[in-house]
């Protein structure tokens, strides 16, 4: 039953549209008012009086969120429920409990109220809670909220803008050049080795140029002669032939 309660809260929360205040207090009937007559508190008390505590808790936190628009009449029964409990069974310390401080101190305003319960249930629900916390409720509520307040200023506070920077513009270029200016460089260096290369300048360019490929005929290795000389060539032997032969006719003169 306590776990049932504890979900239709987590969907009143998550999906507000899926509940209305109608089922709030067909809760409160069923397992407050008992309206079918199945002795549940007694069975509650009986075997898990926590239960019931943290049932009641959460009913009136859903009150104090403005979940729940129950009347005083409600409300009151509730809270009576609520500290009676925690008195005679112990604080059962959920999570919207012991860690609720400011639901606690609804509960002690609305158990206040003269002709709502004695002074004295009162004094002993504050001394529970104070003992579970070991600290005053008022000293809770303090604390509670100065979180609360630091939360929401941590939520609202726009993000840190980045400090100035006492780079200059060039010095900022220097280690982050634009992609433009980096395709630029790159471009004139191709260039330059290019240049280096083949012996010309190239003109300042930022137009990317490559090497045209051609197909290249080798070379003939063989030694060609020109006709000049072939008839070079050709006059010498005929002179060296005469001079034999006139060598050789004198010869045989003498002989």
């Amino acid at each position: 039953m306590s776990e049932f309660v504890e979900n239709f809260w987590g969907w009143q929360v998550t999906v507000p549209d899926a509940v209305d205040q109608a089922q709030w207090q067909q809760i409160n009937e069923i397992y407050v008012e008992d309206k079918y007559d199945r002795n549940v508190k007694e069975f509650l008390n009986k075997h898990n009086p926590w239960a019931y505590q943290s049932m009641t808790a959460r009913m009136l936190e859903a009150v104090r969120k403005g979940y729940w628009q129950a009347d005083k009449k409600v409300t009151s029964k509730l809270a009576v429920e609520y500290a009676v409990n925690a008195v005679e069974k112990g604080v059962a310390c959920c999570d919207h409990t012991c860690n609720n401080p400011l639901l606690n101190q609804m509960v002690v305003n609305l158990i206040s109220v003269p002709g709502v319960l004695s002074p004295e249930v009162v004094e002993q629900f504050k001394m529970a809670i104070e003992k579970m916390a070991k600290k005053s409720l008022n000293e809770q509520v303090a604390e509670r909220k100065a979180l609360q307040k630091a939360l929401n200023a941590n939520v609202a506070r726009p993000a840190r803008p980045e400090p100035p920077s006492n780079k200059t513009n060039a010095q900022k270029e220097a280690m982050n050049p634009p992609a433009a200016t980096t395709m630029d460089n790159t471009i004139k260096t191709l260039d330059m080795e290019k240049s280096n290369h083949t012996g010309e300048e190239k003109p300042d360019t930022q137009s990317v140029e490559g090497y045209k490929m051609e197909e290249m005929k080798s070379q003939d290795t063989q030694t060609t002669v020109s006709s000049s000389g072939v008839q070079w060539f050709a006059a010498m032997f005929i002179l060296v032939m005469m001079a034999l032969f006139a060598w050789g006719v004198g010869r045989e003169k003498k002989g």
